[in-house]
């Protein structure tokens, strides 16, 4: 049997899908941390 050249072979991710993770990653751990900070320091100020 011979393999077409359409089939893909599962493997390790696509080279270029990591950056992409990496960023998105930063990002929502980055926008968490300033919400919890920004809670933390507006907490006492609302009584």
């Amino acid at each position: 049997m011979e393999t077409q050249p359409s089939e893909q072979t599962p493997g390790p991710p696509r080279a270029d899908a990591i950056p992409r993770v990496l960023v998105a990653t930063t990002a929502m751990l980055t926008f968490i941390s300033f919400w919890r900070a920004a809670a933390i320091w507006a907490w006492p100020r609302h009584i």
